[in-house]
């Protein structure tokens, strides 16, 4: 299904060749018990051979489960996405049950980052 639809995206699509980074980030409304490093393994696996020639590609991951129950959304960052994307990515947070959003493009040094906490200690 994945295959599917991601040749259906990018039908001319070349196999990555190059150093990568990838998100995935489960939102959900009902938490089933999954965390965010099991569910996102497979993601990977499954993407061999479709996205990239071989998952270690991958260097840098980034996997989150989120529920969404209640949260305040507006504080996403998804000022990368198109607009339409986003409305299309909001629209499903507050209709569906769970939302799998995966991202994936080339690495570089500057993605690392130490520190995540923004409150300066």
């Amino acid at each position: 299904m994945i295959e599917d639809a991601f040749r259906l995206a990018y039908p001319s699509h070349v196999l990555m060749d190059v150093d990568l980074y990838g998100l995935v980030y489960h939102f959900y409304q009902t938490d089933i018990g999954i965390d965010a490093d099991n569910l996102s393994k497979p993601i990977w696996d499954c993407l061999r051979g479709i996205l990239f020639d071989d998952d270690k590609r991958v260097k840098m991951r980034i996997a989150g489960s989120l529920n969404v129950g209640g949260s305040d959304l507006t504080v996403i960052n998804s000022s990368g996405l198109s607009g339409e994307l986003t409305a299309s990515l909001l629209d499903a947070l507050d209709t569906e049950e769970h939302i799998l959003y995966v991202e994936c493009g080339t690495f570089t040094a500057d993605m690392i980052q130490l520190n995540l906490e923004r409150d300066g200690n």
